[in-house]
């Protein structure tokens, strides 16, 4: 029912499901989690078509380090209870497949190395994930590329976002970094090819 098409994407094609009925589909991910100022964010894709109202309940279940850290999700609404040595994560308020959904995890402590191995049928898959420190606190110049959406579902709210961010990421840049800007819709132009002071 559900199949890759590019790296991210899923597609499920689904039909013939009378008044009523209802189906389930259940998809099992593992992604690396980077941190990113003392936090970590997991995301869930969940755009559906839009035409339609398709509802969306999720639960995150957290062991481990990042259990005991601060949660909190920039779009939707949660609670959080403890179910043995799990945090379990739901959503308050009904929800529907119309944006995706976020969670970031603030740990109590920096958690430096962290690996998961989890079965999965007659496999076993492994996954180690690292934070490295580095000893010295000189200033690095920054190479960065943005990549911007501007199709049609980032029109009104979500491009003045947009806008209000690229200004805020330009007050912090320093005369050494470089940056190139790269937008894209029904096609990808790039307004700064390359990187540029």
């Amino acid at each position: 029912m559900v199949q890759a098409g590019r790296p991210r994407l899923y597609n499920a094609s689904i039909g013939n499901l009378l008044h009523g009925e209802r189906l389930v589909i259940d998809i099992h991910t593992a992604q690396p989690s980077q941190e990113i100022d003392g936090s970590y964010r997991l995301h869930t894709p969940a755009i559906a078509d839009l035409a339609a109202a398709h509802p969306f309940t999720l639960e995150v279940r957290l062991i481990g380090a990042l259990s005991q850290g601060q949660l909190d999700s920039p779009t939707h609404s949660i609670t959080e209870s403890d179910a043995d040595d799990q945090r379990v994560i739901r959503l308050t308020d009904p929800a529907h497949l119309d944006r995706d959904f976020i969670l970031r995890i603030t740990p109590q402590q920096s958690a430096q190395v962290s690996a998961l191995v989890a079965p999965h049928d007659k496999y076993t898959i492994g996954m180690v994930s690292f934070t490295p420190q580095f000893a010295d606190s000189a200033h690095r110049s920054l190479a960065l590329k943005v990549l911007v959406d501007y199709t049609d579902s980032m029109s009104g709210e979500r491009i003045e976002q947009a806008k209000a961010a690229l200004t805020e990421l330009l007050m912090h840049l320093d005369a050494d970094d470089r940056l190139s800007l790269t937008v894209f819709g029904s096609d990808a132009p790039l307004l700064i090819p390359t990187l540029t002071p």
